[in-house]
């Protein structure tokens, strides 16, 4: 683990530099190294659990929040029929699931997945409310009026579940958890990743400009020395070799794939140790100085 630990290290110590075209793709082989590696691998893998656990209760209010509202739309749905418009919105809501494969999406947050159903659900009794005839809108809301210019504005409380407190309860500590958590500062880097892999062309100073301020903005450097420190931390603790049992070497082979990589494949024998490959490098091909 010390190897691990001192490559990470130099990787870091180049990403101590201010914003350039020459960071970004430091920056680049230090994500590719983190998520790449065996060993960081298995810190990434933690992280994600945190993750994981930091959204649970939202995710569990969100379901029984979605549960009961689904009771109140399937009634509302009975009594609306030949309505298209209402129809269609409660169907789109009724579809509605929380889906816990969207959190490996840096760019998802759980708490769009709350407004947008209560945005739906009041948009709903919205304009149910426009009908006298309608059972719904004191049932499932408190419902208060404000004339602005020639027009009424409707506004819609919902309070049909009391998971809709508690779910704006989960999603204030998310919040204060995304902004302090390793789990938020590695979300973070997984956006600067998409927003900065191709690089800066040397003629686009506009984008170049926007990438700095964006840079300068959400603290990458400052995101960068965190986690790179939380890996090392992390790597210091791990234990280095595990033995199970007696393993022997029967051969070594070096192994050029298509795409240009150096692998060491090394044949053992012993329980369920077969062969492992190890990558070494990628070939960087010299360009050719003839006409």
């Amino acid at each position: 683990m010390k190897d691990v630990s001192e490559l990470l290290a130099k990787r870091l110590q180049r990403l101590e530099a201010p914003f350039s075209r020459d960071w970004i793709a430091d920056f680049s082989s230090f994500m590719e190294f983190t998520q790449t590696n065996p060993s960081t691998l298995q810190i990434l893998e933690s992280i994600k659990q945190q993750k994981e656990e930091a959204h649970a209760p939202l995710m569990c209010d969100l379901k029984r929040l979605l549960n009961e509202g689904g009771i109140c739309l399937r009634e509302i749905q009975k009594a609306v029929q030949g309505k298209s418009d209402v129809e269609v919105l409660v169907d789109s809501l009724l579809k509605m699931k929380v889906d816990s494969k969207k959190l490996e999406d840096s760019f998802f947050e759980l708490e769009s997945l709350y407004n947008e159903y209560c945005v739906g659900f009041a948009s709903v009794l919205r304009t149910l409310a426009q009908d006298e005839a309608n059972t719904f809108v004191s049932k499932y809301c408190i419902l208060s009026s404000m004339k602005l210019q020639d027009t009424v504005h409707l506004n819609i409380d919902l309070n049909f579940s009391s998971y809709l407190w508690k779910c704006q309860q989960d999603i204030e500590i998310l919040a204060g958890q995304r902004t302090a958590s390793q789990w938020g500062n590695w979300d973070v880097l997984l956006k600067w990743v998409v927003w900065s892999k191709n690089g800066i062309s040397p003629r686009n100073d506009v984008f170049e400009q926007n990438l700095s301020n964006l840079f300068g903005g959400l603290k990458i450097s400052k995101a960068v020395q965190n986690s790179g420190l939380f890996f090392l931390e992390r790597l210091a603790s791990t234990q280095t070799v595990v033995i199970t049992s007696e393993i022997c070497l029967k051969a070594l082979e070096l192994f050029l794939d298509q795409d240009d990589q150096y692998w060491i494949i090394a044949h053992l024998s012993g329980e369920n140790s077969e062969k492992k490959e190890f990558f070494i490098k990628r070939l960087q091909r010299e360009a050719s100085t003839r006409p």
